[in-house]
C-alpha cells in the first residue's frame, strides 16, 4: 500500500480561510483488505450498463474519485470497510487496477451519508434505502424486496409501487396511502434522521393476513395492467387502487369489482380509456375509475357504501382523538 501524491492548486488570493485538514490518498491492489458493510452499503450491481460505463471510464482515465473507507483493526489484522464507492471498488478489481482510497473517521462519517447525498440526484434511490433496511433484518423492508422479486415482471424491477403497497397495508394499516415521497423526504434530511426512520420499523409487526392482502392487491393491479395493455405496474395507478382499500377513497367499487368489470368484452371502451391515462396524473386515473364505478354500482348502492365508509372514517378519527395514538383498524 502506498500514498498517492495529489497536486494542490494555489489558493485564491484575498479569500479569508484556514486550512483545517488535508486528506491522504492511498493506493493498493490488495483487494482482500476491503470489506462491505452489508447493513448500510447499497447493493452492488455489476450486470448493468452503468457498471460497464464505470469500468470503461476507469480503464480509460483512471479512478478520478477515490473510495472512502473506515479503518478496522481486530486481533492485529487491519481491514477497510467501504463507506462509499462499492461500485468503483468492484470496477477496479474487475479491471485488475489499483484501488485509491481515503480513510475517514467513523465518528465524522456515517455510512448512510453517501446514499443520502445521492438521493438528490439518483432517481431510484428508494431501492437503496429498502436494501439497507432489509439487510438490517427489518421484516417490513424484507417484504418489499420479496414482493418485487415475486412480481419481478409486473413491477419491471422498480420498487416504488411495491413499497407503497406494503407500507400502506402494514405501516398505515390501510388508513391512508403511504406515499414513497414522504419516506424519501425524511431520508433526505440527514443520515441521523434516516437511521432513526429505518430503525423505527425494526420491530414493526407484519401479520400474515396483511401479507396475503398485499399479494392479492398486486395480483389484481397486475391483471388490470395487462388488460389495458401496459407492460408494468404504474406507480400512480397502483396508488389510486390502494386508495380503494382506505376509508378516504372516492370510488366505492372494490378492486375485485373493477377487475371483473374490465374483463368483460363489452367494456372494451373503458379498458381503452384507462389505458390512455394509465401513466397520467392521479386525477385523470381517478376520473376514469369514477366512470367505471358508476357503471358497476347504482346511485343508491354508491350512496349506501359512501355512508358506511364515512361512518367508519368518523370512528377512526374519534378513536385517534381519544387515545392519542393510531390503532390498527380490524374488520
Amino acid at each position: 500500500m502506498k500514498k498517492v501524491k495529489k497536486s494542490i492548486k494555489t489558493p485564491v488570493e484575498g479569500v479569508n480561510y484556514t486550512l483545517k485538514k488535508t486528506l491522504q490518498v492511498y493506493e493498493t491492489q490488495e483487494y482482500d483488505l476491503f470489506t462491505f458493510d452489508w447493513e448500510n452499503n447499497r447493493e452492488v450491481e455489476t450486470d448493468t450498463k452503468h457498471f460497464e460505463n464505470l469500468k470503461a471510464s476507469i480503464d480509460r482515465d483512471g479512478l478520478k474519485d477515490p473510495i472512502w473507507v473506515i479503518k478496522k483493526e481486530e486481533d492485529g489484522n487491519i481491514s477497510f470497510v467501504i463507506a462509499a464507492g462499492q461500485h468503483r471498488f468492484e470496477a477496479c478489481r474487475a479491471l485488475g487496477v489499483p484501488v485509491q482510497f481515503i480513510i475517514v473517521e467513523e465518528d465524522d462519517y456515517s455510512l448512510l451519508s453517501r446514499v443520502v447525498w445521492d438521493s438528490y440526484t439518483k432517481k431510484n434511490i428508494l431501492k437503496d434505502f429498502i436494501k439497507i433496511g432489509a439487510r438490517r433484518g427489518y421484516k417490513i423492508f424484507k417484504l418489499v424486496e420479496q414482493l418485487v422479486e415475486d412480481f419481478d415482471v409486473e413491477f419491471g424491477g422498480k420498487y416504488s409501487a411495491a413499497f407503497e403497497t406494503v407500507f400502506t397495508i402494514s405501516a398505515n394499516r390501510k388508513e391512508k396511502v403511504y406515499k414513497n415521497s414522504q419516506f424519501m423526504y425524511q431520508c433526505k434530511k440527514s443520515p441521523a434522521l434516516t437511521n432513526k426512520l429505518l430503525d423505527s420499523f425494526a420491530n414493526w409487526p407484519v401479520y400474515e393476513e396483511e401479507r396475503g392482502e398485499m399479494y392479492k392487491h398486486t395480483r389484481i393491479v397486475a391483471d388490470i395492467t395487462t388488460l389495458v395493455r401496459r407492460n408494468k405496474i404504474g406507480v400512480n395507478f397502483n396508488r389510486e387502487m390502494l386508495k380503494l382499500l382506505t376509508p378516504s377513497k372516492e370510488v366505492e367499487s372494490t378492486p375485485e369489482e373493477i377487475l371483473s368489470f374490465l374483463r368483460k368484452e363489452e367494456n372494451w371502451r373503458f379498458r381503452e380509456e384507462l389505458g390512455k391515462v394509465y401513466s397520467g396524473k392521479d386525477s385523470q386515473i381517478r376520473s376514469v375509475l369514477k366512470q367505471i364505478d358508476e357503471k358497476i354500482l347504482s346511485p343508491d348502492e354508491i350512496k349506501e357504501r359512501r355512508i358506511k365508509r364515512t361512518m367508519k372514517l368518523d370512528r377512526i378519527k374519534k378513536a385517534k382523538s381519544t387515545s392519542g395514538k393510531k390503532e390498527p383498524d380490524k374488520e
